[in-house]
């Protein structure tokens, strides 16, 4: 029997926080979100290199807004931008990806603006994003993997409820040159 998807033409696009509102992007935000990963590229560079290089110029970063919107329609990955209510500012990126429909399951990467690192939004998002993934998309389990060395990362996984599930060694080659460990972390949905 075959999985019916035809719930996910119903999913939210905007997920309300306290203090922040987990949005699908809409055309013309690409300005924002360049702005926002050249304020970080300290960061992204070594953990999300990808996203970096499809955000290199604004016009680079409209193109991966219109690229996630046409995703999310067609059911391969659910980016949102992460708006912070007081400042109505882009503040981070949240993106449930590497979806398998079979399961099904998905892969959840982020990051927020360096400003507002340590304030618990990041939590709040993930939290939101989580919810999402396992109740509205019904998956079975959500998982996310992290540099070794990304503690904040590290913490934020284990405050939304994320087990810890294994080491995969020298998994990932930073912008350097330099092979590092990976920490996978899974959320099934009946945790």
């Amino acid at each position: 029997m075959a999985f019916n998807k035809n719930y996910l033409l119903k999913v939210d696009t905007a997920l309300v926080g306290q203090r922040i509102v987990l949005r699908r992007f809409r055309e013309n935000d690409g300005k924002a979100l360049y702005e926002l990963v050249r304020d970080n590229t300290a960061f992204i560079e070594d953990y999300l290199p990808m996203t970096l290089k499809f955000n290199s110029t604004k016009n680079e970063a409209e193109w991966f807004v219109r690229r996630s919107i046409a995703d999310w329609l067609n059911a391969q990955s659910y980016t949102f931008g992460i708006w912070h209510t007081k400042t109505a500012g882009l503040i981070g990126m949240l993106k449930i990806f590497h979806i398998d429909w079979r399961v099904p399951k998905g892969e959840v990467a982020f990051f927020v603006d360096h400003e507002f690192s340590g304030q618990g939004l990041m939590t709040e998002a993930l939290t939101l994003a989580a919810d999402f993934a396992l109740t509205e998309l019904k998956m079975e389990r959500l998982f996310l993997r992290t540099a070794a060395d990304n503690y904040g990362c590290l913490r934020v996984a284990r405050k939304c409820g994320f087990l810890r599930e294994g080491i995969l060694r020298n998994d990932f080659k930073t912008q350097a040159g330099t092979l590092i460990d990976s920490v996978i972390f899974g959320l099934p949905k009946n945790s």
